[in-house]
């Protein structure tokens, strides 16, 4: 899947690469609030990118939250090698809390 970054096409494999990535829905700002928030706070080696015609990235074809199944508040957490390590479909009451779970489990995991 081609995306825009900085005006040039990427493929979306390309991000995942040395750190966890979290991508989320064109009306996820709270995603990114609280994965930045919480990178600093638990060290976790995550970067986050809200994929929207005026994010961070750009899905010009706009498919994306089609493949990987969520709404445009929702979020993915892919893991270094590519694979999806979690998922919400939309946004939830606390993403702070829901992502420091998440995080948590990862860093017990390292």
């Amino acid at each position: 899947m081609q995306l825009i970054k900085n005006g040039e096409p990427i493929s979306i494999h390309d991000l995942f690469e040395e750190k966890y990535v979290l991508l989320v829905g064109s009306e996820g700002g709270a995603w990114q609030v609280a994965a930045n928030e919480l990178a600093s706070i638990q060290s976790l080696p995550v970067k986050n990118y809200r994929i929207a015609e005026e994010g961070d990235l750009i899905d010009p074809k706009n498919v994306w939250h089609e493949i990987y199944e969520i709404t445009s508040t929702g979020a993915v957490l892919v893991r270094p090698d590519g694979h999806v390590a979690w998922r919400s479909y939309s946004i939830v009451d606390d993403p702070k809390n829901t992502l420091s779970k998440i995080f948590s489990t990862i860093n017990q995991a390292l």
